[in-house]
Formats: structure tokens, C-alpha cells, sequence
């Protein structure tokens, strides 16, 4: 019995401290953002697609906390192709327009459910993207971008502990297209 016991505690022993859940590391092979957000570095790991509307391209930067959840997410909509500087508004990726939009959550749970939901300030010039670079035949696209988001007004603040505000500034971003 003794042994059995034994046996039974050093499989534990092993198997706990065999698996170190704090591991995980992002992958920023299709593409990364890095930026000041409220004075902090801030880094998201990238993925871009087309849009579904046929109109640019949408892109998606998560952070992730060390056990691989999802905790935030900026999203880009309808980013044209061609380099230039282009506003950023409050749009759907969905809708027909031809406007770049732009959004912001945090993510709580086991990084499935938003938590608080950002919108962009489109007033002034703080909240652009600025395309300075799109390779077709590598399908990478790359830039700058400048947000001011604030918290949406439509859903109750989740956690007491988020801004209110967001300022994004000195942001970069590549991306590769998928195809």
C-alpha cells in the first residue's frame, strides 16, 4: 500500500511541476503592432485578412496573458491598400462603406467574452492610420497609426479598473495578408 501511495504522490509531484501553464509565447510570424498605449508599451500579435466586402483589408492585433488567453484586441477595418493617411471612423466591417474603422476590447474569461468595449474618437485628427508600405507579392502590409478611442457609452463598464479613455501613439504595424 505504502508503495502504491507512493507512487501515486511522485506521479503528482511529476506531473505538476512537469507542466509550466505560464509558457506561452505570442507568434508574431504573420505580424505584430507595437505602440505607447497611456504611456506603456504595448505590443499585439497580427493577423490581416481582405475584408469580406470586398473593401481593403481588416487587421487584428491580440495581447494575450501568460497562459495564451486572449485579453485585448485592436481591430482595423477596410484599411485601403494604397499608401496614404486615411481617418479612422466607427464603423461596422460588415457595412458597404468605404470608411477605415478602427475598435478596441479587452477580453476576460478564457479570452472568449469582451469585457469593455472601445469605440474611436472621430473627432480631430488623433485617431489615424497611415499605409506606407504593401507588397503584393509577399502580401505584407505595413504602416503607422495614431487612436484615441474612449469606452462605449452603449454598454455598461465592465471592469471599474479599465480607462476610460485609450491613446495609442508612436504606433507601427505589419502584417501579412492571408490569402
Amino acid at each position: 500500500m505504502k508503495v502504491i501511495l507512493k507512487s501515486i504522490f511522485m506521479f503528482i509531484i511529476v506531473s505538476t511541476t512537469s507542466c509550466d501553464k505560464n509558457d506561452f509565447q505570442p507568434d508574431y510570424s504573420n505580424g505584430q503592432a507595437t505602440a505607447l498605449m497611456n504611456g506603456e508599451n504595448w505590443i499585439g500579435q497580427g493577423r490581416g485578412t481582405e475584408n469580406n466586402q470586398g473593401i481593403g483589408f481588416d487587421m487584428y492585433y491580440d495581447v494575450f496573458d501568460n497562459l495564451g488567453q486572449r485579453r485585448e484586441r485592436l481591430s482595423f477595418r477596410k484599411v485601403p491598400v494604397a499608401v496614404g493617411i486615411y481617418k479612422l471612423f466607427d464603423t461596422s466591417g460588415q457595412s458597404t462603406d468605404s470608411l477605415a474603422g478602427c475598435s478596441y476590447t479587452t477580453v476576460t474569461s478564457d479570452g472568449d467574452v469582451v469585457e469593455d468595449r472601445y469605440r474611436i474618437d472621430e473627432i480631430g485628427e488623433q485617431s489615424t492610420i497611415k499605409v506606407t508600405n504593401y507588397s503584393n507579392s509577399n502580401r505584407l502590409l505595413s504602416g503607422e497609426f495614431s487612436l484615441k478611442l474612449y469606452i462605449d457609452p452603449d454598454r455598461p463598464k465592465s471592469n471599474p479598473s479599465n480607462p476610460d479613455t485609450i491613446l495609442f501613439e508612436m504606433g507601427e504595424f505589419e502584417v501579412k495578408i492571408e490569402e
